[in-house]
């Protein structure tokens, strides 16, 4: 998967960060061409707004096309919820790497 331009591919995931009294999360939009972080969002917990404020702060910060494909991997997270529906409401096409293919989303690991 490459881009051929900006804001016609995105990467997302979510890491946790340790910190004195546990962790924090952080999930992550980037631009696959570029290479630039477009959104993000640091939370002490792992919920499904984590993702939907990144995609949102993504959205405010670039200029969204109709078809914009957002990749991610196949975390419990990324799974059918809110954010496809935030997703379908913005013209972003999902994608999902395979099952059992953890380099599908390299980029961002």
């Amino acid at each position: 998967m490459s881009g051929s331009k900006p804001n016609e591919k995105w990467m997302s995931d979510i890491t946790y960060i340790k910190v004195e009294r546990g962790f924090v999360y952080l999930a992550v939009i980037m631009d696959l061409l570029s290479r630039k972080i477009v959104g993000w969002l640091l939370d002490a917990t792992m919920t499904n707004q984590l993702i939907i404020d990144a995609i949102e702060m993504a959205g405010a910060s670039c200029k969204v096309e109709p078809g914009l494909i957002l990749h991610s991997d196949r975390g419990v997270r990324y799974r059918p919820g809110e954010h496809p529906a935030l997703l379908l409401d913005k013209g972003i096409r999902p994608s999902m790497s395979c099952k059992g293919k953890c380099w599908d989303n390299a980029v961002m690991e």
